[in-house]
């Protein structure tokens, strides 16, 4: 079975939404995509350009409709959306794999591919870098940005778990927030979560924007590991993956 991907934006995002758009039209030609639009602005915008591949959803939200710096406090209530997003995907699609607006494919997977983590209830982008390989390849920094999630009960309990650690760590962004649900459990390696099987895909598979090496077997790259609009849409660019 292949994952539905899911993301989610509002019109701050516009750009990466529409580059992401672009890109898996030109890639996917098995997927599906479900988007979330935060805000009726964003919606409107992006039904102007319709693809049967995508469904759009209104999904509105008492969120910013701006691009925020990282970490501020808006662009931190944006992030805890997200779990309101999965919550919703996973009651929608039993398989679905999540990516940020600033995510490109490369590469689609196939169902084999998927089949090798079957076991898993949710499977993660590496998000340190990679100097830090392979000491840090379990470690309890983990990517929300690019993941894929099994309907199961052990990832139903993952997204309580997480949303209750937003509740009482407002000041944090989503991932902030992961890592604060993983010392709670006093765990320093995700597999050993005990509520949920956890796992990260290949670092060259799924890769972050601090890697520097061959791209062959890439299936997603994700422009993280910088801050602002334009620093991530160069980062694109020197991939040949921005299309604006």
């Amino acid at each position: 079975m292949l994952p539905v991907l899911i993301t989610y934006s509002n019109y701050g995002y516009i750009d990466f939404a529409k580059n992401l758009i672009l890109n898996l039209a030109n890639v996917l030609k098995n997927h599906k995509l479900h988007f979330y639009c935060l805000d009726m602005q964003i919606y409107d915008e992006l039904s102007k350009t319709p693809h049967e591949f995508m469904t759009l959803q209104l999904f509105e939200q008492d969120v910013s409709s701006d691009f925020e710096v990282y970490n501020s406090k808006k662009y931190n209530e944006l992030t805890h959306t997200k779990t309101i997003v999965l919550r919703d995907a996973l009651n929608r699609y039993p398989f679905i794999h999540f990516i940020d607006c600033d995510v490109v494919c490369l590469k689609e997977p196939t169902i084999d591919h998927y089949y090798q983590y079957s076991s898993c209830d949710i499977v993660f982008q590496y998000d340190y870098y990679y100097d830090k390989l392979p000491e840090f390849y379990f470690k309890t920094w983990q990517c929300t940005g690019n993941m894929s999630l099994r309907r199961t009960p052990g990832t139903f309990n993952f997204i309580d778990n997480l949303e209750l650690t937003q509740l009482n760590n407002t000041s944090k962004n989503d991932q902030d927030c992961l890592l604060t649900m993983f010392k709670l459990s006093k765990i320093t390696d995700i597999r050993k979560y005990k509520s949920t099987r956890l796992f990260v895909y290949p670092p060259e598979e799924y890769t972050n924007g601090s890697w520097r090496g061959d791209m062959s077997n890439t299936y997603f790259f994700h422009a993280n590991h910088v801050v602002g609009k334009e620093d991530k849409i160069n980062l694109l660019k020197k991939i040949d993956h921005w299309f604006l």
